[in-house]
């Protein structure tokens, strides 16, 4: 039932979203998922050492390149002429950032774009294929947390975690974009599921399985890192009072993630980066999440003028990066960033990036019909975090997993699609405080549930609160992605080729299909919503005006006209 239920649940999403363009995020420009995109592409083009790594260069890599370029002319005119005079197409701003990144170390962790070129090898270059097999992992991931929540906790815990898991429209929701968080998701809890599975059966193999799935996690997401040192720690202290026992069992869980490294060592000898390095842009990222300016409830944000002195004037190392992220800090002020950090783990709000769970659930009705997302995992899980406590002798591999998870988030910064492995991690938990609910009342225990109950909710009163100021559920970059996705691209083609009907005529479909109505932009949180649309239909008035369609631009400039007369009314 739990597998005929997810796999339902993944083919009705998939083909609402086939016959729309947010299937094809990544042909946005500005995205991760076109960076994974074009990543693979060149893996699968025949790179299969990835000699040229790929910078990403969006809108807020230019930003920094130029602040810190504008600073230095000589540097500008030597990369701008080492530019003109190769032949890989790389601008003089991508060159710095390859400099900066150390290439051809990996800017971004590995495991996933050849994952994805691996399949543009296999089956077709179309990023659906790659969207199809996280959607069937995400059915395996459904039942590792059945397997794992039953095993630690019993059957009445594991059908709660089944059906929670089933539910989640935000773990559905991020299986269908061109990114890795939810292959991180299931390779948590698929890890955990293997020590527990070693720790239980004590079998030298399942040790060394363990290893090796660490390993590959960490070429996934190095920040993988912590929780291998956790359940290294782990089985050190479980097999304290057996010493051979303790050496085998970490001397194979090394030896299975040393089996894992070999690749990346052999990729990296080849190429002349460090055996070992992985992700490059780990230290700055650390840099642009705690320096004393940042926001943590708006998820990534840069200060270009920090980025640039910190990449420009450092080795841009961890230990480089440690310094400048605590240079304008107090202890109490750092203090006080790490508590924002961990109250934004644990609020119900997606925080987006280049995508949006709010505004898809308006556009897939199956996110709509699926009732579980953080609002409620959130409460139930910090209660049965206490609740599994007994149970730590056996549980706590999944302790560890949690643990690594929220660490990753608060030392860095929280987006919804990098809580999608807590929210799987924590599942379980969840799931222990219904059972334990359901337990009670069947015993007659009636004051015992009545306190689970009230815990839930004092639990929720925290997690539930509403969005901060500077938060908006839905934002104009959303409200038109499908023009930023698909349509741009056909309108500025068109102008190119002096089409202007058919640049028109595409314009004039997306707002048919896409612009919000009138009482979506009343109520939207973002008062740019209005302006923008303004602005784009005094565009499409001028296209259509050039295509002779005068009648057709009066009415698009009669439309600009009244939204800019509209007011939100928040």
């Amino acid at each position: 039932m739990l597998i005929a239920a997810s796999l339902a649940v993944r083919v009705v999403y998939f083909r609402q979203l086939e016959r729309s363009p947010f299937l094809n995020l990544h042909r946005w420009a500005q995205t991760d998922m076109h960076y994974y995109d074009r990543w693979a592409r060149q893996i699968a083009s025949g790179d299969g050492l990835t000699r040229v790594v790929p910078m990403p260069m969006h809108r807020w890599h230019r930003e920094i390149a130029a602040h810190y370029l504008a600073e230095h002319p000589d540097l500008c005119a030597a990369l701008e002429c080492e530019a003109a005079q190769a032949a890989d197409g790389r601008d003089g701003q991508e060159r710095l950032w390859a400099r900066w990144m150390g290439a051809p170390r990996f800017y971004q962790d590995p495991l996933y774009p050849y994952v994805v070129a691996a399949i543009y090898r296999t089956a077709a270059a179309d990023p659906r294929y790659a969207i199809a097999l996280q959607l069937a992992m995400g059915i395996v991931t459904n039942v590792l947390i059945w397997w794992l929540t039953r095993r630690l906790f019993g059957d009445a815990a594991g059908v709660c975690a089944a059906a929670l898991a089933v539910s989640c429209a935000p773990m559905v929701f991020y299986e269908a974009l061109l990114l890795r968080d939810s292959l991180i998701a299931c390779a948590g809890v698929a890890i955990v599921c293997l020590a527990v599975a070693a720790l239980e059966q004590g079998r030298r193999w399942r040790t060394a399985a363990l290893g090796v799935a660490l390993g590959a996690a960490c070429l996934l997401k190095s920040s993988f890192l912590l929780l291998a040192l956790a359940l290294m720690i782990g089985l050190a202290v479980h097999y304290r009072r057996e010493g051979r026992a303790a050496g085998i069992a970490l001397s194979m869980t090394a030896a299975g993630m040393l089996i894992a490294f070999t690749p990346l060592a052999i990729r990296n000898v080849s190429v002349g980066a460090a055996p070992l390095s992985l992700a490059a842009s780990g230290p700055m990222t650390f840099v642009a999440a705690n320096e004393s300016r940042y926001l943590p409830d708006v998820g990534f944000g840069i200060d270009a003028p920090v980025l640039s002195s910190f990449l420009g004037e450092t080795s841009g190392g961890w230990s480089a990066a440690v310094g400048r992220a605590f240079e304008g800090h107090t202890p109490g002020s750092y203090l006080a960033l790490l508590w924002r950090k961990w109250d934004r783990a644990w609020h119900w709000f997606e925080i987006p990036n280049n995508e949006n769970f709010y505004y898809l659930r308006m556009r897939a009705p199956v996110l709509a019909w699926l009732p579980v997302t953080f609002w409620i995992i959130g409460p139930l899980a910090l209660i049965g975090l206490g609740l599994a406590a007994p149970r730590f002798r056996v549980a706590w591999p999944l302790y560890a997993l949690t643990a690594a998870t929220l660490a990753s988030l608060v030392a860095f910064y929280v987006l919804g699609r990098f809580r999608i492995a807590l929210t799987a991690a924590v599942i379980p938990f969840a799931a222990l405080t219904l059972a334990e609910v359901q337990r009670r009342l069947r015993q007659r225990r009636y004051g015992g549930a009545a306190a689970i109950a009230a815990a839930v909710l004092l639990a929720s009163a925290w997690t539930g609160r509403a969005i901060a100021d500077d938060q908006i559920r839905v934002r104009t970059s959303d409200w038109i992605l499908a023009y930023s996705v698909e349509y741009q691209d056909r309108v500025y083609g068109a102008l190119d080729r002096k089409a202007y009907a058919e640049a028109g005529a595409a314009y004039l479909e997306f707002f048919s299909r896409y612009q919000p109505t009138t009482g979506e932009i009343l109520s939207s949180d973002d008062p740019r919503l209005a302006p923008e649309l303004a602005d784009m239909h005094v565009e499409c008035a001028s296209i259509l005006a050039a295509a002779g369609q005068l009648a057709a631009a009066q009415a698009q400039q009669e439309t600009a006209r009244q939204l800019t007369l509209l007011r939100p009314l928040r």
